[in-house]
C-alpha cells in the first residue's frame, strides 16, 4: 500500500477508491462496492440549474413500455367505438375502458391527466361532449352581485350523473406538468 503523508484519512480513502470505516481500534479504509461507487459518481454528475432545479439526464427507455402501448390501443379502440351510434359498440367501448383500468391497476401504471379526464369513473364511459357529456362553467363566488372570475369551475357531467370539477378561474395561464414544453421525451 502506498503511504501518503500530510493527508487526512478521508483524502487517502478517496484517492484509493475506498470508503472510510471504523474498526475496533482505529479508523480503516475498505474497498467500495461497485454500486456505492456508481451512486457517488452519479451524485457528482448531477447539475443544478440557475433556478435551483436539479437537471438529470433523460431516461434511456420507459419501463413497462408494452403495457403503456396496450393502454393506448385500448383507449383508441374505445374512442372509435364510442363514436359509433349502435348500443353494442358503446358496450364494447365501456368494456375496453374497464380492461384498460384493470391493466393499469395490476401493473401500477400512471395515466396522463388527459386520459383520466376522458373517462367517467362511475360508468366507465368515454366522455364525448354533446353525446354523453354536458360541460358547464359555474361560478361559486359567495359575494352577491360580484361575479368573481377567480372562482370559475368547469363542470363535466356524465349521463350517469357523475360530475367532475376543474378549477379554471384561479390562474388562466396554468399548465399541467405534461403540457409544459420540453417535458415529454421521444421513445
Amino acid at each position: 500500500m502506498k503511504i501518503v503523508k500530510n493527508h487526512s484519512l478521508d483524502e487517502v480513502c478517496m484517492q484509493t477508491g475506498t470508503v472510510l470505516g471504523q474498526s475496533l481500534h482505529r479508523p480503516t479504509c475498505y474497498k467500495m462496492s461497485e454500486r456505492t461507487a456508481k451512486v457517488k459518481e452519479n451524485k457528482k454528475k448531477s447539475n443544478i440549474d440557475s433556478d435551483g432545479t436539479i437537471q438529470i439526464p433523460a431516461p434511456k427507455g420507459i419501463g413497462n413500455k408494452e403495457h403503456y402501448q396496450r393502454l393506448n390501443y385500448l383507449i383508441q379502440s374505445s374512442a372509435f367505438l364510442a363514436t359509433q351510434i349502435r348500443d353494442k359498440d358503446e358496450a364494447l367501448s365501456r368494456n375496453y375502458i374497464k380492461n384498460m383500468d384493470s391493466i393499469r391497476k395490476k401493473n401500477q401504471l400512471a395515466l396522463s391527466p388527459h386520459m383520466k379526464r376522458q373517462v367517467c369513473k362511475k360508468c366507465q364511459r368515454l366522455l364525448i361532449a354533446g353525446r354523453n357529456l354536458q360541460m358547464k362553467i359555474m361560478n361559486g363566488s359567495k359575494k352577491k352581485g360580484k361575479n368573481l372570475r377567480k372562482s370559475d369551475v368547469l363542470v363535466y357531467q356524465c349521463i350517469c350523473g357523475e360530475t367532475k370539477k376543474f378549477p379554471i378561474g384561479k390562474d388562466p395561464t396554468y399548465q399541467l406538468h405534461l403540457e409544459k414544453p420540453g417535458i415529454l421525451i421521444n421513445v
